[in-house]
């Protein structure tokens, strides 16, 4: 029997943010080389004059179901806003409905982050005997912000899981973590697909600056987690120093305004940093396979898929001792620093725009294809499947 799955997932790629949760959208084409799968996933949207919006697509292998509702203004669902809980319940169970007309009834719900989609598997584990299994990927755990929530929310969260056949987490460092916040059980260790790809586009060819060294960071730009304000302040101090480069930085976010205004009061916008904005994974994959090395100075990281991107692509990376990137970066692939260790991070980079050449390819490739392939975890997700529904 081939299973049925139905991914319900607290983030992925949308209108807004073709980036959030990316790595969601892997795990489902990686499960879809083994079991049907289908995807549910609903976000509030300002913009609707309806309640809803329904985008459905089988392109990348699987049944895709996005259903957009019309956002409130109280900002929190399920918390401020009773109209908003609503309409997200009722997103779903237009989805679900939609979704059994073409692909019957699942065997098991596999959640991608806790909690508001654990409630919704849970009441179809009540009314329908669907067991559903959680992938927890949110940082939360590790930087303090769960315990931040309200007791009830705590709670509720680990009865959640309790009821749940099995948990996984994409890291041994979220799984202590998860342990650490009273949760009684981590299951199994499954990571993030790795995959690497090189798609054609001018436009990208016209903002690289051939003859120099290329940099490159891939992040959503919350500084008090990714910590590129100390990129930028390294890059300044040292650049008397340095061949010429160019640190390219491809994301968004709430601190993008602040870090060009950074990178210009260094002195350093266009010149050394060019700043791409929120980009689709295509265009990342394909950048990959341009730059000489990655730097990823976060001060917490669950797993860090660009990192092992770079890795698969043949590019060595320096990264910090976050959570996610230890347990792939070695001295044949990279360097480790500590995180917020600006020092440590100057001297690493002097190091890198001076021996990156001496990193062997098809090492770096190697090390990340043997364990983090779309094949790999997909199977390692469809055997746990099985051993859940039999």
């Amino acid at each position: 029997m081939i299973p049925k799955v139905l991914f319900l997932p607290k983030w992925y790629p949308n209108k807004y943010d073709t980036q959030l949760g990316i790595f969601i959208q892997k795990h489902a084409k990686a499960v879809a080389k083994y079991c049907k799968v289908a995807v549910l996933y609903v976000l509030p949207d300002p913009t609707l004059t309806t309640d809803f919006q329904v985008v459905e697509s089988k392109e990348k292998g699987f049944l895709e179901v996005i259903i957009y509702y019309k956002k409130n203004e109280a900002k929190a669902v399920l918390k401020r806003h009773p109209v908003s809980g609503w309409r997200y319940f009722r997103a779903h169970r237009k989805g679900l409905d939609l979704i059994a007309q073409q692909f019957g009834q699942a065997d098991i719900v596999h959640v991608h982050v806790m909690k508001r989609p654990c409630l919704v598997a849970y009441y179809l584990k009540m009314t329908k005997k669907i067991p559903y299994c959680i992938t927890e990927h949110w940082s939360g755990y590790i930087t303090g912000k769960f315990r931040q929530k309200n007791k009830f929310s705590q709670w509720l969260t680990r009865q959640l899981v309790q009821k749940a056949e099995a948990v996984t987490a994409v890291s041994e460092k979220l799984k202590t973590a998860l342990l650490e916040n009273g949760f009684q059980r981590v299951d199994y260790i499954v990571p993030n697909v790795v995959e690497t790809k090189t798609v054609k586009s001018t436009a990208l060819e016209a903002q690289i600056n051939e003859g120099k060294t290329l940099i490159l960071t891939v992040a959503d730009l919350d500084d008090s987690i990714k910590n590129v304000s100390d990129v930028l302040r390294a890059i300044a101090y040292l650049k008397s120093d340095l061949p010429p480069l160019t640190y390219h930085i491809i994301g968004g976010g709430k601190d993008e305004v602040s870090l060009r205004q950074l990178a210009t009061d260094l002195d350093l916008m266009d010149k050394w940093v060019v700043f791409h904005g929120r980009k689709n994974n295509d265009y990342v994959l394909n950048f990959l396979q341009k730059i000489d090395f990655l730097i990823l100075n976060s001060n917490f990281e669950t797993f860090s898929v660009v990192t092992a991107e770079s890795l698969a692509s043949g590019k060595p990376v320096i990264a910090t001792r976050c959570g996610g990137p230890e347990q792939f970066i070695t001295p044949q692939t990279g360097l480790l620093i500590e995180p917020r260790n600006r020092n440590e991070l100057q001297e690493a980079i002097m190091y890198m725009v001076n021996n990156y050449q001496n990193y062997d390819s098809q090492t770096l490739k190697d090390s990340i294809q043997q364990n983090y392939s779309s094949s790999v975890v997909g199977q390692q997700f469809c055997d746990i499947y099985k051993s859940i529904i039999g």
